[in-house]
């Protein structure tokens, strides 16, 4: 049994405790402080070496906490800050100011006070050890046991202290240019490449597992970049670890210290420099992706690496609505610490005073500094929120992939998890707008308000007025196309249309080009001209006139069957339309037989959309009903309706169906629904996808429920 569980039996009051309620504290001999100004306030922040912790002090305050030194009793700590400060300072508000912060680590305490308090904090940990096994429980962040990473960052200073110098950064620069400019060549394909790689409901096993190693390893990088700085300030980095936020992996790095030896710059150096170790690898891996083979594993790896990385590390590290590192560098950058708990609190009690007359206190803040508490507040708020949906709007599709009909109760389970908290606030905040308007609230429930609230809650349950759709993938075809073919042979002399391109009705597509044919033509007309000529010198001479009438007839229509040979070396389209043939071009001087395909152009003024719709929702599809289509790359819908429904399911080879990733889950079965688009603006295209919305009706929360418990029954339980 060691000293502290010794003590923790003994008996409860203990010599020394009542010595360390009867002598006033001792401030601790090797504190850390460093003065700082934040928000336009002078600041003292005082840093605890055991605990690697940090405390700000106000002037006031550390002028008051350096007078104990254990000796001086109370009066005489107060009678030496009147003295300083010129203000009386009575005796019981140095005893208030030392017995509500005894506890705190900045007091010195002997190896007997350490002792005892180690025993209570022992004590208090099984009190709470229920509570510590349920960390894994919240999910919204998962802390592993940490490591004191010193030494070895303090080796990689020793190494990598040249990053530091103006030099690199001017290097830095200019690689990032590079990049960028490359970047913005294929920017099209990479923002959408971006928005379907966090897209985890296509991701397989190994797609995840790569995931997660990249992740590890670039956050590896990006944490040692930030213990890194730290330790360019002067400060020490004892705290480094792993978590899953949201089950995504993460490292930390406690970089505590930067706040205690560096200024503003400094800071914002300590959280600039993960987002900058990040660009840095970005920039290798925009090289090897820039001069490695397409299709290859490495050229494939550093690709996904810069979408990782590159694009999405800057999108959503430097955003400052939540607490990444852009957060901390916009909070340094205006000078205002906590600028997400002080706004939320500020508009929380706001709303409670205002809105509902609670009877709560509301800080007062300046009104420019209410404005912007305000605006962060419901910004922070929302996108919060809207980051939390979607990672159970991604959980919900990758269940689908492996469980179609039960997706929706892992989905939930992950969403109770996540919201557990946000419920059990919203709960406790229900319950005390209830008591205290509870007096207010019976004193007013009359016979008639209660009829007109029960006939507002049977209006909102079974009024139909919420609509119910039908989703499905869609793919965008011609309704018609035109396939230009050669009528003669020849050489492929031109190309005048390209891949793409509008052409109109009667447009040239290309020019063969046939000697033989052309030769003959020139003989033929020859000859014509020469009988034309001989007919009607018999004809004026009355010599033989009937013979040279026949030749020239005969040469007339040989030449004109001739020519319209020679006029099928032009190829054109009889269609105004697209080109859709790619790679026109490498058709030059190729020689094309009698019937080849030279081109095909789809005519794009209407396009046929093939929606395919999972069977189990096609019970209620009919044809008329509207459909609402959004394309990729596009926010602005189109609009149509069911034109037709394929009477039987799509074969499993199609690919645009989800195929399942194990041989032991079933995919569901596929319909195929048609719209005709109209599209005269042009603002669709051949084969384009996107997600399409049958309207079927609108019906009541009753209804859904209804249905849904129908769909159940008949399908989980019959």
């Amino acid at each position: 049994m060691n000293l502290a569980e010794a003590l923790n039996v003994a008996i409860p009051d203990l010599p020394v405790r009542v010595a360390r309620r009867e002598r006033p504290p001792k401030v601790a001999p090797d504190l850390i402080v460093r003065e700082t100004v934040e928000d336009g306030q002078p600041f003292f922040n005082v840093m605890i070496p055991e605990t690697r912790r940090y405390y700000p002090f106000l002037p006031e305050q550390w002028k008051l906490l350096r007078l104990f030194d254990g000796i001086r009793t109370y009066a005489e700590v107060a009678e030496l800050y009147s003295a300083e400060t010129g203000a009386f300072f009575p005796e019981q508000y140095a005893r208030d100011f030392a017995e509500q912060s005894r506890d705190m680590p900045f007091w010195y305490r002997s190896p007997q006070e350490r002792n005892i308090a180690l025993s209570e904090k022992l004590a208090e940990e099984r009190r709470r050890r229920v509570a510590k096994q349920d960390r894994f429980s919240s999910l919204a962040e998962i802390t592993f046991t940490a490591w004191d990473p010193d030494r070895y960052l303090s080796r990689l200073h020793d190494k990598l202290s040249f990053v530091f110098r103006p030099w690199f950064l001017l290097l830095n620069l200019t690689l990032f240019a590079w990049s960028l400019a490359l970047w913005l060549q294929h920017w099209k394909a990479m923002g959408l490449d971006t928005v379907q790689y966090f897209d985890f409901s296509e991701k397989t096993l190994y797609g995840f597992a790569e995931f997660w190693v990249l992740m590890l390893f670039i956050g590896f990088i990006h944490e040692s970049a930030h213990g890194l700085a730290c330790k360019h300030t002067g400060g020490e980095v004892h705290r480094m670890g792993f978590m899953l936020i949201y089950l995504s992996p993460a490292f930390f790095c406690d970089v505590t210290e930067a706040w205690v030896y560096g200024g503003r710059w400094e800071r914002v150096t300590t959280m600039v420099a993960g987002l900058w170790s990040e660009m840095i690898l970005c920039f290798f891996a925009t090289v090897v992706w820039w001069g490695t083979p397409s299709g290859t594993v490495t050229h494939r790896i550093s690709y996904e690496f810069i979408l990782l990385a590159g694009i999405g590390a800057v999108i959503i590290n430097l955003n400052p609505l939540i607490k990444l590192d852009g957060y901390y560098i916009f909070t340094e950058m205006i000078g205002i610490a906590d600028l997400k708990e002080n706004s939320t609190i500020f508009l929380n009690t706001w709303v409670k005073k205002h809105l509902f007359q609670l009877p709560v206190e509301v800080t007062y803040v300046r009104p420019r500094r209410a404005v912007l508490y305000v605006t962060y507040a419901i910004l922070s708020g929302a996108y919060s929120y809207t980051l939390l949906f979607v990672v159970v709007t991604l959980a919900y599709k990758v269940f689908y992939r492996y469980m179609p009909g039960w997706a929706f109760v892992p989905a939930l389970i992950l969403a109770l998890l996540i919201f557990r908290s946000r419920i059990r606030t919203l709960v406790q905040f229900v319950r005390t707008v209830y008591l205290d308007k509870k007096p207010r609230f019976q004193a007013r429930m009359r016979p008639p308000v209660v009829v007109g609230i029960c006939v507002v809650a049977l209006l909102i349950f079974f009024a139909p007025v919420w609509k119910q759709t039908v989703g499905g993938v869609f793919i965008l075809e011609p309704l018609r196309r035109s396939v230009a073919r050669t009528s003669v042979p020849g050489f492929v002399e031109q190309i005048y249309a390209f891949e793409g391109e509008r052409v109109k009705a009667g447009a040239r597509l290309a020019l063969l080009r046939d000697l033989s044919l052309e030769s003959e033509l020139a003989r033929i007309e020859a000859e014509y001209a020469t009988a034309e000529a001989a007919a009607r010198r018999a004809q004026i001479l009355y010599a033989d006139y009937s013979r040279a009438e026949q030749d020239r007839l005969r040469l007339g229509e040989r030449k004109r069957t001739l020519r319209e040979q020679v006029s099928h070396l032009t190829v054109t389209t009889d269609t105004s339309g697209t080109v859709a043939t790619s790679r026109l071009r490498d058709t030059l001087g190729t020689y094309l037989p009698p019937g080849t395909i030279v081109a095909e152009v789809d005519d794009v003024a209407n396009l046929q959309c093939r929606i395919y719709v999972p069977e189990y929702e096609m019970r209620e599809v009919r044809v008329g009903l509207p459909v609402t289509l959004v394309h990729a790359g596009s926010f602005l819908p189109l609009h149509s309706k069911v034109a037709g429904i394929f009477p039987a399911a799509v074969p499993a080879g199609d690919p645009l169906l989800p195929v399942p990733e194990f041989r032991g889950t079933r995919a569901p079965s596929y319909y195929v629904v048609t719209a005709v688009i109209v599209n005269s603006t042009g603002a669709a295209a051949a084969g384009e996808t996107g997600t399409a919305r049958i309207f079927i009706k609108r019906k009541s929360v009753m209804g859904f429920v209804r249905d849904m418990t129908y769909d159940f029954v008949r399908t989980k339980l019959w």
